[in-house]
């Protein structure tokens, strides 16, 4: 009798994980054509750029007259931007990927018809939030390896040099890949936490954002109050001149921690340094070059500890999922305002980053009224807690609040 209720439990979670992969299907293709998109198509695009008519039969030896690795393409970008931003693009792609696959997967959560089915199908929950994470992460990884192995492909073919450009790959594969399990684990806590998915989608957003704005509104609070505070505007130079709070704290950011200590640069993370020009002989850069060094090099540590870092931080929220869903109850899908934490959660941060902007607005006279420093930040005050409260209400759905329900 043990050895055919074994079996039996082995066929149900067989088949719960073949469903937990059909579920996949969408945020698959999604993942796919995205990688592809960076890694393939833009990639191919950019060599082409040195195709010249009228010597076909040198067109690989024009490349490699400009381009000393091109597994990523951040220089002129053909179809879609201009600059070195587009390894910030790529970060935020695989965060995005990552959350389509956590959301598909524990939607059926979000639905009473559907909670009750998954959860009383003979199959215990450890086995399938196992099958669900087991599913996400093998397609997150084969939909991102199989482009990415085009990628290197491509290069080896006009650039040479396998061994070095496959061990680059792997690095490309390695911080993809960390962004994408990012997404996913973050978003899984949020799912987990949430009793619908209005709720879900917008306190996944807010966890994920909350480091940006957090520190966005400490930048815009020290602009105004610090006197000598020297950073610049916390966007623009937060991508392009790296001197803002953002680059600072990037490390405890998970949509920018893709960078080495010690360079302000958000731009600057594995993906910027698979992108390498050459030089002249007389040490003089050539057209698309790459703005970080030149030639071969092998990528130093400080690239991939953060990556490292944020992998374990990963391994972290996975088992902090695991533990809401196998506390979560059934009973308490398609409730609204249920969560205390996720309302105040979310209610402070937007208060928070929009009390922040017009304390700014007034303080730097961006509307033509400078006011002084009390009574603006009288103004911000008064502005969080109208905001705080309305936004309660509308997540409670009731305008009078228990002291309970507001702290």
């Amino acid at each position: 009798m043990t050895s055919q209720k074994s079996s039996a439990n082995k066929i149900s979670a067989s088949f719960d994980f073949k469903r937990a992969l059909r579920s996949l299907i969408a945020p698959s293709i999604v993942s796919l054509f995205s990688a592809s998109y960076y890694f393939v198509l833009l990639i191919y695009c950019n060599f082409w750029t040195f195709y010249d008519r009228t010597d076909p039969a040198g067109f690989v030896e024009n490349v490699r007259k400009y381009i000393a690795l091109g597994l990523t393409y951040t220089g002129y970008e053909p179809l879609l931007y201009s600059g070195n931003v587009t390894s910030i693009f790529i970060c935020l792609t695989a965060i995005a990927v990552g959350v389509l696959f956590a959301f598909a997967s524990y939607r059926f959560l979000m639905k009473k018809k559907c909670v009750n089915v998954f959860l009383s199908m003979g199959v215990d929950r450890r086995t399938i939030f196992k099958n669900r994470t087991l599913a996400s992460m093998l397609l997150m990884a084969v939909t991102s390896a199989v482009p990415i192995i085009i990628d290197i492909i491509i290069n080896v073919h006009f650039l040479g040099d396998p061994a070095y450009i496959i061990s680059h790959g792997f690095y490309v594969f390695l911080e993809y890949y960390t962004f994408m399990l990012v997404g996913f684990s973050m978003m899984s806590i949020a799912m987990l936490i949430c009793n619908n998915v209005l709720e879900g989608l917008v306190f996944g957003a807010g966890f994920i954002l909350s480091p940006t704005v957090l520190f966005g509104s400490l930048h815009l609070l020290f602009s105004v109050y610090l006197r000598g505070y020297g950073l610049e505007s916390f966007f623009s130079s937060g991508i392009d001149s790296g001197r803002s709070l953002l680059n600072h704290m990037s490390i405890f950011n998970p949509i920018c921690f893709g960078k080495p200590f010690g360079n302000y640069g958000l731009t600057v993370n594995v993906f910027s340094f698979t992108y390498r020009g050459v030089k002249y002989a007389d040490g003089s850069d050539v057209a698309y070059g790459s703005y970080t060094n030149y030639g071969k090099e092998v990528i130093p540590f400080e690239y991939m500890l953060p990556v490292i870092i944020w992998l374990a931080v990963c391994a972290v929220f996975i088992l902090i999922a695991r533990k809401l869903f196998l506390a979560r109850k059934a009973e308490n899908a398609e409730m609204y305002g249920a969560n205390n934490f996720v309302n105040v959660f979310i209610a402070s941060e937007i208060s928070i980053f929009a009390s922040a902007v017009v304390m700014y607005l007034f303080g730097y006279n961006q509307l033509n009224v400078k006011l002084n420093g009390i009574l603006n930040l009288l103004i911000g005050v008064i502005v969080f807690i109208v905001l705080y409260f309305v936004i309660l209400s509308i997540a409670k759905r009731k305008i009078k609040q228990s002291k309970r329900t507001v702290i």
